[in-house]
């Protein structure tokens, strides 16, 4: 599920089934991608 942070980009929630999906909106959107181990969450934060 994507939940919007503002300013700071999107914070997903990573999970098996749409971690590539994801991902793969990510960096369509010219986001960077940086991701959170201990939280297992991948967020996305506008380059811009």
């Amino acid at each position: 599920m994507w939940t919007t942070e503002g300013i700071l980009g999107l914070r997903v929630a990573v999970s098996n089934l749409n971690f590539a999906d994801q991902l793969s909106h990510c960096i369509r959107s010219s986001y960077i991608v940086r991701f959170d181990d201990h939280l297992q969450t991948m967020v996305c934060t506008n380059s811009t």
